[in-house]
């Protein structure tokens, strides 16, 4: 939910982008460290015109969680993935903040 003011902006808004992306940390017992960031998804919205605002009601701005099914990577072992990791590879994996591996998202909205 999105509550969008550009009443007092002479500009207009052409379009609301709203993205998630996961951020990945891991960490091995000899401390080398493997950091990755990638955009899970993506959506585009219609803007808002110049000295407008959605009057204090929230916009309704959906990403469908459901549906998302990630292109998984092999690591630098190049092993190939059996079939139970490959289905939990493709998938959105829960946040986790452990010692040797930590998993978050943000959600931002331009």
């Amino acid at each position: 939910m999105c509550d969008i003011d550009n009443s007092q902006c002479s500009g207009e808004i052409r379009n609301i982008t709203i993205r998630l992306q996961q951020h990945v940390e891991l960490r091995s017992k000899d401390g080398r460290e493997y950091h990755d960031n990638r955009i899970i998804s993506q959506k585009q919205f219609d803007g808002l015109g110049a000295n407008q605002s959605t009057g204090g009601l929230n916009r309704y701005l959906e990403l469908n969680l459901a549906t998302i099914k990630q292109q998984p990577r092999s690591f630098e072992d190049n092993k190939s993935l059996d079939k139970d990791d490959l289905y939990l590879a493709e998938r959105i994996q829960p946040t986790s903040k452990g010692a040797i591996v930590k998993l978050h998202y943000t959600l931002t909205v331009n």
